[in-house]
Parts: C-alpha cells; structure tokens; sequence
C-alpha cells in the first residue's frame, strides 16, 4: 500500500546510541489512546515479523513525554531538544548504562495522527530499523498536542 503525507511530518532518520544496561519495566504507566495505539501497533508489526512485543517502561515513557513536550512547547522536531542536548544525553543517567537505545519521532496534525505516525515509521527504511530490531526489548511512548493542534511523537527503544 503506496502512503504519502503532503506535508513534511515524519522527522529525522533513527538515532541509535550504544550505552547498554535497561531501566526497570512499567508495571503502571497509563497511556493515553495515542500512545495505546502506537504501542499496539508497533507490536503487532513486530509479532507479523516473529519478534518479541516490547514491555512498556515507565522511565521510557517520562523520557519520552518529556522530549514530546519540548517540541511542542518549541516547535521544533529533532533529536536533539532545545536545550542542545542530544538523545544519548536526555537519556542521561535515567537509564543505567551500559545500554544500545533507539528513538522514532513523528509530528503531524491529521485526525488519525498515530495511524500516521506508525504508517510513516513502518514505510521510513531507518524508523523501521528501530521497529523491527530484535535486541529492543523495551519501549516507552510519548504523544503531545501543541496550541496548534500539532500531535508529537516520541518513541524510545531500549535493548539489556
């Protein structure tokens, strides 16, 4: 199936930063629909492809919503925030290293935003890469609306 967006929504190509270790699985992270809806569908290409689902992680998901936030807030989509600091950075001591980590984002302002936001990922060679990396073992989601009305996304992969 052929998908474009006439606006230029889907951001940066994938950024993998080689740490290593894991943070402590969610067992109470609430997600809102669109998050929900990334999760699901993330994992259910994943299970398409005989791979493990990705466990929620409620320090991913924070990271996440943060990163999200700030885009929003500025305007902005990259992975590197406003304060200059790039992913391996905002990951920061939130996440024991060693550890090797990857990052989807996406911004757009259609109804079905997450719809979107995977569509794009899953049809982009690099987010794909992140998607379907076998070492990923956890994951955390974050969806963030502007004044706008623009929908960010950020979506942080984690391998032990």
């Amino acid at each position: 199936m052929s998908w474009r967006t006439p606006i230029a929504t889907f951001l940066f190509a994938t950024l993998l930063a080689a740490h290593g270790g894991t943070a402590p699985i969610a067992r109470d992270t609430t997600l809102d629909q669109r998050e929900q809806f990334v999760l699901s569908e993330i994992n259910r290409i994943r299970a398409h492809q005989g791979l493990s689902q990705l466990r929620l992680n409620d320090k991913l998901c924070a990271i996440a919503r943060s990163h999200s936030a700030n885009m929003a807030e500025s305007g902005y989509l990259s992975h590197t925030d406003s304060l200059g600091r790039e992913f391996s950075e905002r990951l920061g001591s939130r996440v024991v290293a060693p550890y090797y980590a990857g990052e989807n984002l996406a911004r757009n302002n259609f109804p079905n935003s997450a719809q979107v936001a995977v569509r794009g990922w899953s049809q982009s060679p690099n987010h794909l890469k992140n998607i379907l990396n076998e070492k990923f073992v956890e994951t955390g989601v974050g969806v963030v609306v502007n004044s706008e009305g623009l929908v960010f996304f950020t979506q942080i992969f984690l391998a032990k």
